[in-house]
């Protein structure tokens, strides 16, 4: 009979020690199991793995010392190698009598399941994972880390496809394994150990290469190099058979790297490259056209390459500003700035729609297809929805039109360029890389996104769309001419640091809101577990709230609803209502002050995204509405949190809550990213105000609301949260 300690981890209460609140399990092995957890000091979500309590009494005497050491030996290991692709150690710890780890958590899944349920990778791709995989053995290498189970399940693909490689609980260090091997033991997992690892004989980094060579191997032929039906079989195949060929396996792969795999995976370590450098500088010629098949993308591209522009400046904003000053520019009249963005938001009927930028005085409007895909200021340094809101009519406005006969995808990629970066690959420093070949790769693969080039403080852009160079973009600095001569030229001689990161637009506002007015998103919520809720489960039944739109995609413009749906802030808002605003209610004791604001969240069925009551009332970014599509919560994010925006907030909502429309609302909630101390004084002026009418006064003095807001025939809770990097906090002041 087993004890409830055998089954499930009761999670200690959070404490100095264990600053952490265990959001539930995510996996376990035969020694550990990892939970999925928040950090509550530092506000993010972590990873950690624990070693089972049944496990280490099924131990004994130097067995359980062993495991305990190899345990602390996969933290120090991993916390000694400083790379991006090695998983981040953030606390190494004892609780509740086991041993734990706190580290980096990876929204991702491993290289194994990847292999196993998704599409082959294409042979760039396989050859960008290799690299990034001999970059992290290097950093490893260089500090005397050696770690002994290079094998997809423990390479993680996460945001971006980027590759990190985990679990180090075997790695041998330069200063001496915590965990001595015992003679003859096979340590490693067999179809990518090598054969002086099978044959149990001593290891150093020429063995994580060979595990990378079989891993790369997997990568371009969908196949392991070696199988076998026992592990006596495949033991002997690593240590005798030749290795297959891969143009054998696929015929459309070079010949040529059958060279480079043959020394990868040779029998003896002294044939193999010696440097996890070497072996990458090996892969990197196969980054050419030739070795990715040459295609007809290539040859249209090839045929009409586009002109480079210098223009002023070395921030992305001034290079994009330098690009659209180049376009031919019409002078607008004196109209307001929102009536001119209506205007060209708009689809016209018999034309076609504006590309190009709406400039107002050193502000940049990036537009193309009905669609606001970004705006900055370059002098001012703002961007996005703060920028917009500072706008001022007057300022002069002018229209740069994209030149006749320029590509329209241009203008997105130049707002790709302003955006934050998604990068695929970094560092790629032109000494070592090719980056001409690289270029020609992109082209070939079809690469949609952005290729930056840096050089000190300089900067430069090559923008494709689709494998097809849309314009090479230099700013200052750069010791040569870029119009007169092509920089793949230069950079032969010259030395320069390339990214190649993919577009990821960050809309303002004002798109979400044209694009997505009217949407409705359903709630779904889990069945609840009618057996005993521990916290945990709790949490782990409000992260299974989904918002899913009332009709099904069928369409490709439904697909693009759905993309814009899952950017969209306003729904990450409507989620974080619906699933996490309670419990932060009930953890603090407040619920019962807040019961309107409480009951609206537990009530919402259905979602309404910038949805207008009435044309003379201001539009919410949100409304919960309940199972008889009543109105009970309004929401709206603001770029500034300033006075005027709180007292016109409470305005709206007392105007909403007197029409019919809004006469079953119970609680209205304000974000911005912060609340300066104006914008308290007159939310809690405003309360107070509303509270100065008799029946405002008796309500007040008879209830234990808080954040109330008065409206004469009845009121609803007002609540301000401040939004900033992802994380929100609510502002709850109390009442006398």
């Amino acid at each position: 009979m087993t004890t409830p300690d055998e089954t499930l981890w009761i999670a200690p209460p959070i404490s100095p020690s264990f600053p952490y609140r265990v959001l539930g399990k995510v996996g376990e092995g035969a020694m550990g199991e990892v939970f999925r957890a928040e950090d509550v000091e530092l506000g993010r979500i972590i990873a950690i793995k624990r070693v089972k309590a049944t496990f280490l009494r099924g131990l004994e005497g130097d067995d359980a010392e062993r495991a305990l050491k190899r345990f602390q030996q996969e933290a120090r290991a991993a916390a000694s190698v400083q790379h991006p692709g090695v998983t981040t150690v953030h606390a190494i710890g004892t609780i509740q009598g086991a041993p734990f780890i706190a580290m980096e958590w990876i929204d991702g899944v491993t290289l194994e399941e990847r292999l196993e349920s998704g599409p082959a990778f294409s042979f760039i791709e396989s050859v960008r994972l290799t690299l990034e995989l001999l970059g992290v053995l290097e950093a490893a290498h260089a500090v005397g880390v050696v770690h002994r189970d290079i094998k997809p399940g423990n390479l993680m693909l996460g945001a971006g496809g980027r590759l990190k490689v985990t679990d180090f609980g075997i790695a041998r260090t330069a200063r001496g394994s915590l965990v001595e091997t015992q003679a003859g033991m096979i340590i490693g997992t067999p179809h990518y150990a090598a054969p002086e690892q099978l044959a149990g004989q001593s290891v150093d980094c020429r063995t994580d290469l060979y595990a990378a060579g079989v891993v790369f191997y997997e990568l371009v032929t969908g196949q392991r190099p070696f199988d076998g039906e026992t592990v006596y079989e495949l033991i002997l195949k690593v240590a005798t058979a030749p290795v297959p060929a891969p143009s054998t396996v696929v015929p459309d792969l070079p010949s040529e790297l059958d060279a480079f795999v043959d020394r990868a995976l040779a029998k003896d370590p002294n044939e193999r490259f010696g440097t996890a450098r070497e072996m990458a500088e090996g892969l990197q010629r196969f980054f050419g056209g030739t070795a990715v098949g040459t295609n007809e993308r290539l040859a249209i591209a090839e045929a009409a390459l586009p002109s480079a522009l210098a223009v002023a400046g070395t921030s992305p904003w001034e290079l994009v500003r330098g690009v659209v000053d180049a376009w031919p520019v019409t002078t607008l009249p004196p109209i307001p700035v929102s009536a001119m963005l209506d205007r060209l938001l708009e689809r016209p009927l018999h034309a076609d729609a504006f590309s190009g930028a709406l400039l107002v005085g050193s502000a940049v409007l990036l537009m193309s297809d009905c669609t606001l895909l970004a705006a900055f200021d370059p002098e001012s340094e703002r961007s996005g929805d703060t920028m917009l809101a500072e706008l001022r009519d007057g300022e002069g406005a002018r229209l740069a039109h994209l030149p006749r006969g320029a590509d329209p995808r241009l203008v997105r990629q130049l707002a790709a360029a302003i955006s934050p970066a998604r990068p695929r690959m970094t560092g790629l420093q032109s000494n070592i890389v090719d980056l001409s070949a690289l270029m020609q790769s992109l082209i070939a693969e079809g690469f949609d996104g952005v290729l930056r080039l840096e050089r000190g403080d300089s900067l430069a852009f090559v923008l494709f769309s689709k494998g097809r160079r849309l314009l090479d973009v230099f700013g200052d600095g750069w010791p040569f001419d870029p119009v007169s001569e092509a920089w793949t030229e230069w950079v032969r001689r010259g030395r320069c640091v390339a990214s190649v990161e993919e577009p990821q637009l960050v809309f303002p506002s004002i798109t979400f809101r044209r694009r997505l007015g009217g949407t409705s998103l359903v709630v779904v919520r889990p069945e609840a577990d009618t057996g005993r809720r521990l916290r945990t489960d709790t949490r782990t039944w409000a992260d299974a709230i989904t918002l899913q739109p009332e009709t099904a995609p069928m369409a490709e413009g439904q697909s693009v609803l759905l993309a814009l749906v899952d950017a969209d802030p306003a729904t990450a808002l409507a989620r974080w209502l619906v699933a996490d605003l309670e419990s932060q209610f009930v953890q603090f004791g407040r619920a019962g002050r807040w019961a309107g604001l409480v009951e609206a969240v537990q009530s919402a069925a259905r979602v309404a995204l910038y949805e207008a009551f009435e044309p003379a009332l201001a539009a919410f970014d949100v409304t919960l509405r309940d199972s008889r599509d009543s109105s009970c919560l309004v929401a709206t994010r603001a770029p500034i949190g300033d006075s005027a925006t709180v007292a016109a907030f409470l305005e709206s909502c007392v105007a909403l809550r007197q029409r019919s429309a809004g006469r079953s609302l119970s609680a209205a909630v304000l974000v911005a990213p912060s609340f300066d101390d104006a914008a308290l004084e007159a939310y809690m002026g405003g309360l107070a105000r509303s509270a100065r009418t008799g029946r405002g006064l008796l309500r007040r003095l008879t209830s234990h609301r808080e954040g109330w807001l008065d409206t004469g025939d009845g009121g609803l809770h007002v609540l301000l949260v401040e939004e900033a990097e992802g994380r929100r906090r609510p502002l709850v002041p109390e009442q006398s």
